[in-house]
C-alpha cells in the first residue's frame, strides 16, 4: 500500500478492498484457522461503527475464519481529550473482539520524545498522530490458539517475546510495516531477529508485513515460509505447530540477561585491578 496515500479517507476503501480480495482468493485455495493482516493494515478506526468495520465483520462471519489485523484506535480521558494506539485486534466470526496495544513504541516513528518541550520536530512516518504505549501482555484466545502479539520492532526484544510465553502465548504472532525501510537491508534483519524470538523460546511465529518480509518461523528457527519485498501475496502457512513446553532460555531468562554483563563488569574489574608488570629488560629487541 502506497504509504503517502494510506493515510487518505479517500482512500480506504480501496485498502480494505485490497484486502479482502487478496484473502477471499487465499481462502478458496488453503482453507486455514486463522488469518493475520499486517500492522495498521486498516487505517481507519475499527472500534467506530460504520461502513468500512461493518463491511470487515461481515467478511469474517460469512469466511468462518479469525482474522487478527493491525489498525489506529483511541480511548478519551476524563477531560475529554483522545489517547491515540496501535492497535492489534483479534476479530472472530460472530464473537466478541479481543485486542493488544502496542507496548513499545518507536521514538520519532509513533510519538516524539519530550514532545511538549520539542514541539518543532515531527516524526518520521505519516499517520494518525502521536501514540501512547499499551499495558496488557495476555495472549489474545481463539479455540486452541493463544496468540502471543508483538507489534512491529516489538519483535526485536527478547523481554517482550518472554513475557508473552510467560502469560501463556503458544504462537507468537508479529505484525510490521516496514514500508519506511524501503528497498534496504533493514526487512531482512528484522526477519532475522524475529527467528532469534522463536529459536529463545521454542515457539512458531507467524510473520505478516505490508511489503515484506512476510514469514511463518518453526519453533526450531527454521523459516516454513517467506514472502517477498514489495509484493501482493497472500502466505499460506500450513502445519504450523502450537508449543506449550518452555526452552531453558525461558526458565533461566533472569540468569542469562543478567550473567554476561555481571561477567563483564566482573572483567573490567578485574583488568583494572590487576598489577601491571614491569618490563623485563633481558628480553628487549636490539636492532
Amino acid at each position: 500500500m502506497d504509504q503517502s496515500l494510506k493515510w487518505d479517507p479517500a482512500a480506504q476503501i480501496d485498502t480494505e478492498e485490497k484486502y479482502l480480495d487478496l484473502t477471499r482468493t487465499a481462502l478458496k485455495d488453503a482453507p486455514t484457522n486463522l488469518v493475520v493482516w499486517p500492522e495498521t493494515a486498516m487505517p481507519f478506526y475499527f472500534q467506530d461503527p460504520g461502513v468500512l468495520s461493518s463491511r470487515l465483520k461481515a467478511f469474517v462471519d460469512d469466511t468462518g475464519v479469525p482474522l487478527l489485523f493491525g489498525s489506529p484506535a483511541y480511548a478519551r480521558l476524563g477531560n475529554g481529550a483522545p489517547v491515540l494506539f496501535n492497535r492489534a485486534y483479534l476479530l472472530p466470526p460472530h464473537g466478541a473482539v479481543s485486542r493488544y496495544d502496542k507496548e513499545h513504541l518507536v521514538p520519532f516513528g509513533e510519538y516524539v520524545p519530550l514532545g511538549h518541550l520539542l514541539s518543532f520536530v515531527h516524526k518520521m512516518v505519516a499517520g494518525v498522530g502521536d501514540f501512547r504505549p499499551g499495558a496488557a501482555q495476555a495472549p489474545l484466545r481463539q479455540g486452541r490458539l493463544a496468540l502471543g502479539v508483538l507489534i512491529c520492532y516489538e519483535a526485536i526484544f527478547p523481554e517482550l517475546a518472554q513475557q508473552r510465553v510467560e502469560a501463556g502465548a503458544n504462537l507468537l504472532v508479529n505484525i510490521s510495516n516496514d514500508a519506511w525501510f524501503g528497498k534496504s537491508s533493514a526487512p531482512r534483519q528484522h526477519l532475522d531477529l524475529a527467528v532469534l524470538r522463536a529459536v529463545e523460546q521454542e515457539r512458531a511465529i507467524i510473520r505478516a508485513t505490508n511489503t515484506g518480509i512476510s514469514a511463518a518461523i518453526d519453533p526450531r528457527g527454521r523459516i516454513m515460509a517467506q514472502g517477498g519485498l514489495f509484493t501482493a501475496l497472500t502466505l499460506p502457512c500450513p502445519g504450523t505447530p502450537l508449543v506449550t513446553e518452555t526452552t531453558w532460555f525461558h526458565r533461566h531468562y533472569a540468569l542469562v540477561t543478567w550473567s554476561i554483563p555481571i561477567l563483564f563488569a566482573a572483567l573490567c574489574i578485574w583488568c583494572l585491578a590487576a598489577p601491571v608488570r614491569a618490563a623485563d629488560p633481558s628480553h628487549g629487541q636490539t636492532l
